[in-house]
C-alpha cells in the first residue's frame, strides 16, 4: 500500500484540541486531539495554553508543540 506523503500548509484552531489542517495536496481535516492527549509525551498538551502553541515546522512542514 502506498502512502503520499503531505506537508501542512496552514492550520486553524477551531475548538479546543481541535486544529482544521489545510495540506499542499489541496485537502483540509478537522482533528479533535483531545482522545490522544494522554501519558508522558502527549500529557502536557492537555493544558490548553500548551496545545494552542502549535506551530508548523517550517523544513519538515508538521504541526509542531
Amino acid at each position: 500500500m502506498k502512502h503520499e506523503i503531505v506537508a501542512v500548509e496552514k492550520f486553524v484552531i477551531v475548538g479546543p484540541y481541535t486544529l482544521k489542517i489545510f495540506f499542499d495536496d489541496s485537502k483540509e481535516k478537522v482533528i479533535n486531539f483531545l482522545p490522544i492527549l494522554k501519558g508522558e509525551i502527549y500529557g502536557p498538551l492537555k493544558e490548553e495554553s500548551v496545545f494552542n502553541a502549535v506551530q508548523i515546522d517550517p523544513a519538515m512542514k508538521t504541526l509542531v508543540w
